[in-house]
Formats: structure tokens, C-alpha cells, sequence
């Protein structure tokens, strides 16, 4: 199984917002697009460009994770998972403008 681009195959996110191993000190979530285990279902993943692989969107429309205070609702882009199916998932504005890539793919379901 392909490794978690979200946490770095460690299944964890810390108080900071970064990569961390489940248990770790600063540990506060599991991470979103692997559910905590670290690597993805098989297939070609790409970090979701609507919500920068947070899997939620803010109150203010920025990039949220569930657990951060001003989380409003999830990513419509990827269903809250923070991840797409196939290559891309920026927000399409084209060169010159960061995301470039555009659309993404299906919403993706862990047999949850």
C-alpha cells in the first residue's frame, strides 16, 4: 500500500498541525486521508488541492482540519478525506497562479 502523503505514512497529526506518530506527545488527531494507519488504498492518490489535504473548510472559506476552531463544514472536493483519486486536485487557475492542475477525482470511501 502506497504510503500517506498527508501524515508521512506516521497516521498522526499534532497539535501544530504537522505529521506526527500516533501516541507522540504532541499527537491531537488521526490523519484524515489514512484514518491513522499511515498508507492508502491502492490506486494513484494526490493531496486535495481545494483544502491542501486538511480534509474541511474554515469558516473564513481557508484550509481547516476538524479539529481546528473556526472548521465549518468538509472539503467538497474529496468528501473530507483530504485526498483525490487520480493526479492534480489544484484549483485550476492556471499557470502563473499555484494550482494549474484542476479538478481531481472521486471522493473516496474506506469501506466505512
Amino acid at each position: 500500500m502506497p504510503m500517506c502523503m498527508n501524515c508521512g505514512g506516521q497516521g498522526g497529526i499534532d497539535a501544530f498541525g504537522k505529521p506526527c506518530a500516533i501516541g507522540s506527545f504532541h499527537y491531537k488527531i488521526n490523519c484524515v486521508s489514512c484514518s491513522g494507519s499511515g498508507n492508502l488504498p491502492h490506486g494513484n492518490w494526490s493531496s486535495c488541492g481545494n483544502c491542501n489535504g486538511k480534509g474541511g473548510i474554515s469558516t473564513f472559506g481557508k484550509p481547516s482540519r476538524t479539529n481546528e476552531t473556526l472548521y465549518k463544514h468538509p472539503c467538497h472536493q474529496c468528501g473530507g478525506k483530504g485526498i483525490v483519486r487520480g493526479g492534480g486536485g489544484g484549483h485550476g487557475h492556471g499557470p502563473g497562479h499555484g494550482g494549474g492542475g484542476g479538478g481531481g477525482g472521486g471522493v473516496i470511501t474506506f469501506g466505512q
